[in-house]
């Protein structure tokens, strides 16, 4: 669905609780677009301001059952968690920009950046749909994919993500994010910091 197709149907008590029914039953597998749409709606209705209050819905038992439906996808349909990736990178342009946090965000709450392997991490890092606010925001993606992320910074494809680097360096040390930011072990050690800035001003 178009995000504004997913905006309506927030406001739409009526149409919201169609969908759910629709989608949220566990018997039906869903398409890697339909999760993707599932996991906003679940992001949508878990922001208060964005939903339209009504004391006869249930709120969070329509978020329980976007949790169960998208638990239960992840773990059959899209296991192997390489395949969110490849199946991301083949949206088109434009819905994959509109989608791109969203899509960032799943892989994060359901902690599977750890389950990709180098060569597909890689290749989302260096795609321009990285969010480098929810991969880092994990320890434990910091220190399995150390040496990937240093290089990232270190040697940028492009001036664009040098820009990115500089700009989110800056974010990460005014703590403009929600999140905590680990960064590799060895990303002071090789001056990751100092370079990035060098390279910026150059």
């Amino acid at each position: 669905m178009e995000l504004s197709q997913i905006y309506s149907l927030i406001d739409d008590n009526n149409k919201l609780d169609s969908f759910i029914k629709n989608q949220c039953d566990l018997s039906i597998n869903v398409s890697f677009s339909e999760l993707l749409d599932l996991f906003i709606v679940k992001s949508l209705l878990e922001q208060k301001n964005c939903w339209n209050t009504d004391k006869s819905l249930s709120v969070d038992e329509y978020i329980s059952n976007f949790k169960k439906k998208i638990s239960k996808t992840l773990n059959t349909t899209f296991y192997l968690t390489n395949s969110l990736i490849t199946n991301f990178l083949q949206l088109n342009k434009d819905e994959a920009t509109k989608k791109t946090l969203y899509f960032n965000k799943l892989l994060t709450e359901n902690k599977l950046w750890t389950r990709l392997d180098n060569n597909e991490f890689q290749l989302f890092l260096n795609s321009e749909y990285a969010e480098l606010s929810c991969i880092l925001s994990d320890k434990k993606v910091a220190d399995k994919f150390e040496n990937i992320i240093v290089n990232f910074f270190i040697e940028p494809n492009d001036k664009l993500t040098l820009l990115s680097n500089f700009l989110f360096l800056r974010s990460a040390v005014f703590n403009d994010f929600d999140s905590l930011i680990y960064f590799p072990k060895t990303f002071e050690k090789k001056y990751c910091f100092q370079i990035t800035v060098n390279r910026f001003w150059m």
